[in-house]
């Protein structure tokens, strides 16, 4: 599996892609972790929170955003 599947099936904490640097349940980037003033954390919640901070600041706050979010990442494979 590549990293991505397993963030995908498994919703793992500690999953990093190699080719990116992403890191955990979010797949943040080094750079999307830093742009949110966030350190990188093993801990699920925090990165659950941290995901969520960063489509609230690249989708828009309210209900909408997520929405927004999961079908650009239907649309482009990526959020």
């Amino acid at each position: 599996k590549t990293a991505y599947e397993i963030y995908q099936c498994d919703w793992s904490s500690d999953v990093c892609s190699s080719d990116l640097g992403a890191y955990g349940i979010a797949q943040l980037k080094p750079e999307t972790w830093q742009l949110l003033n966030i350190q990188p954390t093993s801990d699920g919640y925090a990165q659950i929170d941290a995901g969520l901070k960063y489509i609230d600041r690249h989708y828009g706050k309210g209900k909408g955003a997520i929405c927004t979010a999961y079908a650009h990442h239907l649309a482009k494979g990526w959020y």
